[in-house]
């Protein structure tokens, strides 16, 4: 209840590797909000045998209560008063959190606190995760972090001048939640995107392009694709291009590039109108 992580895991040990249990450390929990911040013992049952028992928890967590149930193995006793101790063997409240993070980050900072995870494979493409239904579906690089109940401030990693992560992420984790599957349970996914900035200056990138076509003197332009009716003649000669309409661009699931490729080479999905203005002697 006072955010000692590190005393819940030596009484029940989550057994998970080490790398799953980053966010179990005394700095990170303190922080967390929704602790759980009471507990009451309903009930003890004694298995026949006398050395085993289980215990009927309720918890608090955000003002409201959920059961539990806690193994304990008997610890000794004298004058007929037994002692019990619980059982290090148990799930106890840990849960999951499966976090989705970009390719090559090593460290995720969660409650102010930065730590330590394997860095990811996944794709760094902005688009990769659109219409996602699940982290771990679409994800197999997720990572399964375990955490006690409470709520999570996951930063979201710094961006760059045409790639951007989204805002930071928070997540409740309850004490009766179902993280038994790999589609339940919380999860981040920082999802890579490209900025404003990149659709501006890539539009501004093609428009420049158009504008070099458009100011060519000749019936066809092929690395343009501009073609005129017309045919370089006595009649016809000195054409000239206008642009009719410029195209709208906008993001869409072809945009694939990373935070070092030039603006220029963006795809656009998008083409523009163009037409001969004058043909004359």
């Amino acid at each position: 209840m006072d955010g000692d992580a590190e005393a819940a895991t030596n009484l029940i040990d989550p057994n998970v590797p080490s790398a799953q249990r980053v966010l179990l450390t005394g700095d990170v929990y303190k922080d967390a909000g929704q602790r759980i911040s009471g507990y009451d013992v309903k009930d003890v049952e004694v298995a026949d045998d006398g050395q085993s028992a289980t215990a009927t928890v309720s918890v608090t967590q955000d003002q409201r209560s959920t059961d539990t149930t806690l193994q304990l193995t008997r610890a000794g006793g004298v004058l007929g008063l037994r002692q019990w101790e619980i059982a290090p063997d148990q799930s106890g409240l840990y849960k999951t959190v499966r976090v989705s993070v970009p390719a090559g980050q090593d460290t995720l900072t969660v409650n102010g606190h930065e730590v330590s995870v394997p860095a990811s494979s996944a794709s760094p493409s902005p688009t990769s995760g659109y219409h996602r239904r699940s982290v771990f579906e679409e994800d197999p690089d997720a990572l399964s972090l375990t955490v006690l109940p409470g709520e999570y401030t996951f930063a979201a990693p710094k961006g760059g001048k045409y790639l951007t992560y989204g805002d930071d992420q928070k997540v409740t984790v309850t004490a009766d939640e179902d993280t038994s599957s790999e589609l339940s349970g919380s999860t981040v996914e920082f999802r890579q995107r490209l900025t404003e900035q990149a659709v501006t200056d890539a539009a501004a990138k093609a428009k420049e392009k158009i504008d070099a076509c458009v100011a060519k003197k000749e019936f066809k332009v092929a690395e343009c694709r501009l073609n005129s009716y017309y045919e370089a003649d006595d009649e016809h000669r000195n054409p000239s291009w206008s642009v009719e309409e410029y195209p709208t661009f906008m993001l869409t699931d072809g945009l694939n590039s990373t935070d070092s490729d030039p603006v220029d080479e963006l795809e656009t999905g998008s083409s523009c109108t163009c037409g001969p203005r004058r043909v004359g002697r």
